[in-house]
């Protein structure tokens, strides 16, 4: 919270990546604190050896892995309920963006028998997310166009490969 903040490219670039996968800002108290961003807006930024960071440092790009969510059960719920929604009602497709995102959430919710009414209830607040990736992995990725399936000989495990 301090005025000033110094640090490196990559501690602001995997501070920046982490914060986009959480579901609340940095100050909402509503959250427990690992669930909420570290970083609060930001106004200014001096880059020392930009030239360095932009150019050199851009062959590596920051990645971030980690253990799982500990409740794997989430994504399977979510592409339950994905699959349940209708197209132009519950969601919207956007191809030109790449983006599939739900709609009226709030009124979603509110709708007895709709499969979105319990979304952001309890723990189940990272649904939307979870949700929005499943609607985008029916409607945009299509199966040998935009990813393989293929079959390893020896272990007979299937592995998924996004084609750029």
């Amino acid at each position: 919270m301090c005025d000033i903040t110094y640090g490196t490219n990559n501690e602001f670039g995997f501070d920046y990546l982490r914060d986009n996968m959480k579901p609340a800002a940095h100050n909402d108290e509503r959250f427990d604190p690992q669930e909420r961003q570290v970083q609060r807006a930001l106004n200014y930024a001096i880059i020392d050896e930009v030239d360095n960071i932009l150019v050199d440092e851009a062959r590596t790009p920051l990645i971030i892995s980690g253990p799982a969510a500990d409740d794997v059960t989430r994504y399977a719920k979510a592409d339950k309920i994905a699959r349940q929604l209708k197209k132009d009602v519950h969601f919207e497709v956007k191809e030109k963006e790449h983006s599939a995102h739900l709609t009226g959430r709030r009124r979603a919710r509110k709708r007895k028998n709709s499969p979105g009414r319990k979304l952001l209830h309890g723990r189940q607040h990272g649904l939307p997310h979870l949700i929005d990736n499943s609607l985008k992995a029916h409607h945009l990725y299509k199966r040998d166009v935009n990813y393989v399936v293929e079959r390893n000989k020896d272990s007979n495990q299937e592995e998924v490969i996004i084609v750029r």
